[in-house]
């Protein structure tokens, strides 16, 4: 039976392949994708109405969010940073989204077998990151963001993205365009500008860009790609000036499991 899911989850990835790669062409196959990540994001609302009825209820069940991290080589081939200093980031985010909001965070690169509910959190490891062998270009290693950052997207910057993704994270190509449980890619960029320590255009991508050194900043970006906004409060983990609060309120969490990267499966 092992094999027979390890085939099918080949051929769909596969498959899956082929849409990303039509995804990653500037303009044309970026209108393309943002149009239906927002038909993936509307369904994940609505069928996420059902969650929602569940946790007012009190049948908070766990939901899962798979996460990774790649980081960039700058134009002389160097990593901008190394993998063990990403971990602890990580491992906030980890720890911010299981107590705020039940949802576990778990790494990309693994086998087809969920992992058993009810065992400890996870712990970030090297595993859970990869370094791009190649060096990339100056679009990518110095991003912008707000405005800058979604006309980026949709030029050579999101399909230089959404190329790394499609070929980084293979067992991942499926859920990324079927859009259930789409696991979300953390970029470790060179710079960001405008004093910006991360960026994310929400539910129209499946990864958040995050500066260099700057890695405590995870959760909140993962949050944006989550459908949350910043916030004006202090202690919350969406708060404009901020990255290390760990509150979020009850709207916020709804809205969270509601995302199509947050699954149960």
């Amino acid at each position: 039976m092992n094999w027979l899911l390890s085939l099918l989850s080949a051929v769909l990835n596969s498959a899956a392949v082929l849409v990303e790669l039509l995804f990653s062409i500037p303009v044309a196959g970026r209108l393309l994708k943002w149009g239906w990540s927002i038909l993936l994001f509307l369904a994940a609302l609505v069928f996420g109405i059902v969650d929602v009825l569940l946790w007012l209820v009190g049948a908070r069940w766990e939901k899962k969010l798979r996460v990774g991290v790649i980081i960039l080589r700058d134009e002389n081939g160097d990593a901008l940073m190394q993998p063990e200093e990403v971990l602890s980031g990580l491992d906030q985010a980890i720890a911010t989204m299981y107590a705020s909001a039940k949802v576990r965070v778990l790494p990309v690169w693994e086998t087809w077998n969920a992992p058993k509910r009810g065992v400890e959190l996870p712990v970030a490891n090297v595993g859970w990151v990869r370094t791009n062998p190649e060096s990339s270009r100056a679009n990518v290693l110095r991003v912008g963001c707000d405005l800058r950052a979604f006309s980026a997207d949709l030029l050579t910057t999101g399909g230089e993205f959404e190329f790394l993704m499609a070929s980084l994270n293979f067992q991942g190509n499926f859920r990324r365009v079927s859009g259930y449980g789409a696991p979300l890619m953390v970029f470790i960029v060179d710079s960001m500008g405008q004093d910006k320590r991360g960026c994310s255009i929400g539910p129209l991508s499946d990864y958040v860009t995050i500066v260099k050194n700057e890695t405590m900043c995870i959760g909140h970006e993962l949050g944006h790609a989550c459908n949350l906004l910043h916030v004006g409060d202090d202690d919350n983990l969406m708060h404009g000036f901020g990255c290390k609060q760990g509150k979020l309120d009850l709207w916020q969490i709804l809205l969270l499991r509601a995302a199509r990267h947050v699954s149960y499966f």
